[in-house]
C-alpha cells in the first residue's frame, strides 16, 4: 500500500512542478511570444476551452491515479468519482464521505435495471466502517451520464478516487461474491484515503 501511495502522489508532484514550470515559461514571455499567447489566450477563452480543459487540470479533477484500468461505462479505477446531478437537487459526489469509503450500487437502466435496495441494506449492516448506498436516480440521467447501463458497484476511496468496479452481475450470488470482493480493498480504501 505504501509503494502504490507513493507512486500516486510522486505522480501528483510531477504533474504540478511541470505545470509551473511550463506557467512560468509562459507568463515571463516578452515581445512577439507575449502577444502570440495573448492572441491564443483570447482565443481559447472565448472558445471555451480553457474552462473544458485549463480549469479542470489545475483543479486536478481530471486527475488519475497510475495503476492497472478497469473501466464500466464512463468509470475507470484511479479516476476521480465524477459529479453528476441525481434526484432532488443532490450531486452525487454529495455521497461522499470525508472518512469512510463508498460503496455504490447502480441499478442499470431500463430492461436492464434490477432492484438492489436488499442488496444496499445487506451490507450496509455487514461493512462497518464503508459507506453503502444506491443514488437516488429515478429519471436515470445520471446512470446514462456515467454509461451505466446495466448494473454494477462502484468503490470510491474517501478522497473521491475510484478503487474498484464490478460490472455486470448475473445472478444474486455472484453479485453477492463481487462485493465482498469489492469490500476486500475497504481497508486499503480507508488507509490510503
Amino acid at each position: 500500500m505504501l509503494d502504490r501511495w507513493e507512486s500516486e502522489r510522486l505522480g501528483v508532484a510531477r504533474a504540478v512542478v511541470g505545470d509551473t514550470d511550463w506557467q512560468t515559461r509562459m507568463w515571463t514571455m516578452n515581445g512577439w511570444r507575449a502577444r502570440a499567447r495573448d492572441a491564443v489566450l483570447g482565443v481559447g477563452g472565448r472558445s471555451g476551452v480553457l474552462n473544458r480543459v485549463v480549469v479542470p487540470r489545475q483543479a486536478q479533477l481530471s486527475l488519475a491515479y497510475p495503476g492497472p484500468r478497469e473501466r464500466v461505462g464512463r468509470l475507470r479505477t484511479g479516476m476521480r468519482l465524477p459529479d453528476v446531478p441525481l434526484d432532488a437537487g443532490r450531486w452525487l459526489r454529495d455521497e461522499l464521505d470525508s472518512t469512510e469509503p463508498l460503496l455504490l450500487f447502480f441499478p442499470g437502466v431500463g430492461k436492464h435495471r434490477r432492484d438492489v435496495g436488499g442488496l444496499v441494506e445487506h451490507h450496509r449492516k455487514k461493512h462497518v466502517g464503508i459507506r453503502v448506498t444506491a443514488p437516488a436516480d429515478t429519471g436515470e440521467r445520471a446512470h446514462r451520464l456515467l454509461g451505466l447501463v446495466r448494473p454494477c458497484a462502484v468503490l470510491v476511496r474517501p478522497d473521491g478516487a475510484v478503487v474498484a468496479l464490478r460490472d455486470p452481475f448475473g445472478d444474486e450470488f455472484e453479485l453477492d461474491q463481487s462485493v465482498r470482493e469489492l469490500t476486500g480493498v475497504a481497508a486499503e480504501a480507508r488507509w490510503v484515503g
